[in-house]
């Protein structure tokens, strides 16, 4: 993989300051984009959540022309014309001195990934770094490794009052009786995938809880990558699948 890193394309491993506390306590942010082989999608609103978090972070980062750097780095891959997954980093090398990106690209297959099943999380999810894409992601990367190990796809998060916020990866869509809605909460990461959703569907944000989607006709998770996929059973309940829908959002979400 070729990678652009503080001004330079790198072919293979990357030299990092192992004082850095970007890569002792993993203070930075990222983000993950889909390059549908023509454009990188929603690449303005990526880049606001990602200057939403520097902010929160305090990070103050290195100029860079994302688009021209991304685009570049599509093309050093051989990946021009083709799906792909971009990840856009941002760490902190010493403190109080601007902090350099790292951008990568890989392909990506965009073929849609079989229904989900979750599996609701034991550990609540309540810290303000929640709303942000950080690289203090050990939470939901140990969340899911957990789900998986009990035969599930993705772990359901919620918060110390038993709220839904969102799965591991992605974040949650219920409908009942023809409407739809998300979970609301300031500790939801805001996910661009549903803001996309909601350019083609009507989809509220309210407080829900675990009863809330137990009721639902139908549930679905949504991202930049995978785009809207119908779950198919959260613990032991099942739901129907709604495949239509999921279609009409993932072309939403993906610029198609």
């Amino acid at each position: 993989m070729i990678a652009h890193f503080k001004g330079e394309f790198l072919d293979g491993s990357l030299a990092l300051n192992p004082e850095a506390p970007g890569l002792r306590f993993g203070l930075g942010v990222f983000e993950t984009l889909f390059y549908n082989g023509r454009v990188l999608c929603r690449l303005e609103a990526h880049l606001a959540r990602l200057g939403r978090a520097l902010e929160a972070l305090g990070l103050i980062p290195e100029p860079q022309d994302h688009r021209a750097v991304l685009a570049e780095v599509l093309r050093r891959n051989g990946l021009e014309g083709r799906t792909a997954r971009v990840n856009l980093f941002c760490l902190e090398e010493a403190e109080g001195a601007p902090a350099p990106f790292l951008s990568t690209a890989a392909p990506y297959d965009p073929e849609p990934v079989p229904p989900l099943r979750l599996q609701p999380c034991p550990d609540l999810h309540e810290s303000w770094l929640c709303a942000h894409k950080t690289m203090n992601y050990a939470p939901f990367v140990l969340a899911r490794r957990r789900a998986r190990a009990q035969g599930f796809d993705d772990a359901l998060l919620l918060d110390r009052e038993g709220q839904i916020l969102e799965t591991a990866t992605a974040a949650v869509v219920l409908a009942r009786n023809g409407r739809f809605a998300a979970p609301a909460s300031a500790l939801r990461l805001p996910s661009l995938a549903l803001e996309a959703a909601r350019e083609v569907l009507d989809i509220p944000a309210q407080p829900m809880r675990l009863e809330d989607l137990a009721a639902a006709d139908h549930v679905y998770v949504c991202n930049s990558l995978m785009g809207m996929r119908p779950v198919a059973a959260i613990g032991e309940r099942v739901f129907p699948l709604d495949e239509k829908t999921c279609a009409l959002v993932t072309r939403a979400i993906r610029e198609e």
